[in-house]
């Protein structure tokens, strides 16, 4: 592949053309744009290998909208501007049509994605490592377990928050809504508003304007009036990317998500909205919990570990990190759980005041280096003979989920904005 700068270079120039609403069309057509591509490297394949790995991106340029944040691949993305052009060069019955708006957006968008992969200067603001944070792949949603480790879930049902429809394939999010009542698929009302709800007892919505989640639980659907006892199933409510498709990235961009790199830090807005906790006689124990959880797995080894933060406990203020290994039920993984506490989360206020919870209080500012933590998850990982990786630079961050995790009858909302996690390789 060429020189990062030298791509760079050939991105400004070419986006300022594109961009100019006074350019005429020749020079957009003429030979020029095929020699500085040729000189790249970039083969022109009639856009095959593109389309190949996103279909129909090629020729829709809506399509392509939706889906430019997840193309990483600088040499994949060079060939479909040389395929793109030698089209309207030579194919096109007029080749003024790469004038057209939707024609000239299509250049746009890649050779912007091209312009921010090459930039020199990429390290000064790292790198996003969760796919499609304002959900344009829209969301799967996630059948009740059924606690037997066999056919434990299954998509039934798709939903896009733009109005237009969603591919089973290619949506990155699935909302999973295990041991909360009855299946969604029997209840499910769905809004052109963004949100995902029965109605009732659970809501998942995105706030496009205010690029904002928000999480609602009544557990009651599960309980019924009855007590939590020991053994129940905890229900949820999460979001989950099963994986960042880690597998599928070119090799500069799998590097930013090594749990190795200097710097991976997460941040976000959260505040506690409505919340309500019902005692019932007979209760084991009530706890609710809002958690994050990104997935570190082996590159090379079957190594995997929950790694999370405790953004919320109904128990404790401000709890200290919690290490174990998942057991005691039919489906437990045996995985490693490893989960920072809040204490660390917060430095300053949490979502608890003069005691107790929060709601409908201030907005609380979470921002946390997770690095120092791997660090530690390796050496208990290390220390019980788990891990089979030796260092950090064996294990990747490839998967999250985030949201309610609660046993005892609650009614409880939170919500969270600009949710980000950026790594830094130096």
């Amino acid at each position: 592949m060429a020189e990062l700068s030298k791509v760079y270079e050939f991105a400004c120039k070419w986006l300022l053309k594109f961009s100019d609403p006074e350019v005429r069309y020749t020079e957009l057509v003429d030979r020029f744009f095929a020699e500085d591509c040729r000189a790249l490297g970039f083969e022109m394949d009639c856009g095959i290998a593109f389309n190949n790995r996103y279909k129909g991106a090629f020729n829709y340029t809506d399509l392509l909208k939706s889906i430019i944040g997840e193309i990483s691949d600088i040499e994949l993305i060079g060939s479909a501007l040389y395929s793109q052009w030698r089209y309207y060069n030579h194919w096109a019955y007029d080749a003024a049509e790469i004038l057209e708006p939707e024609n000239r957006e299509w250049f746009i968008l890649l050779l912007k994605r091209l312009k921010s992969l090459s930039k020199d200067n990429k390290e000064e603001n790292g790198m996003q490592l969760i796919p499609d944070l304002n959900f344009k792949t829209g969301m799967r949603l996630i059948t009740q377990k059924d606690h037997k480790n066999n056919e434990s879930f299954s998509v039934f049902k798709t939903v896009g928050f733009y109005g237009e429809e969603v591919k089973e394939q290619t949506a990155r999010w699935g909302l999973a809504q295990w041991d909360s009542g009855t299946d969604l698929c029997k209840c499910l009302i769905e809004h052109t508003d963004g949100a995902v709800t029965d109605g009732r007892h659970r809501t998942f919505s995105y706030d496009k304007a205010e690029n904002m989640m928000t999480f609602y639980l009544d557990t009651s659907a599960y309980y019924k009036g009855k007590p939590a006892v020991l053994g129940d199933y905890w229900p949820h409510l999460l979001i989950e990317q099963e994986d960042f498709r880690y597998n599928e990235l070119d090799g500069k961009t799998k590097a930013y998500y090594n749990c190795g790199c200097k710097s991976i830090v997460l941040s976000m807005d959260i505040k506690l909205g409505d919340y309500t906790e019902t005692a019932t006689d007979g209760d084991w124990v009530r706890a609710a919990q809002f958690l994050l959880y990104v997935y570190a797995k082996g590159i090379d080894t079957n190594d995997f570990c929950w790694f999370g933060v405790s953004l919320f406990d109904n128990r404790w203020d401000k709890n200290d990190h919690y290490i174990n290994y998942d057991g005691g039920k039919a489906d437990a993984s045996g995985a490693m759980i490893y989960l920072i506490g809040s204490k660390y989360a917060y430095p300053g206020q949490s979502l608890w005041k003069n005691g107790k919870p929060e709601p409908n209080g201030e907005w609380r500012h979470v921002e946390l280096d997770l690095r120092p933590y791997l660090d530690d998850m390796l050496r208990h990982g290390q220390a019980d003979g788990y891990f089979k990786a030796k260092t950090l630079d064996g294990l990747c961050l490839n998967g999250m989920n985030m949201g309610w995790e609660t046993i005892g009858t609650f009614s409880h909302t939170m919500h969270v904005k600009n949710l980000s996690l950026i790594s830094h390789l130096n």
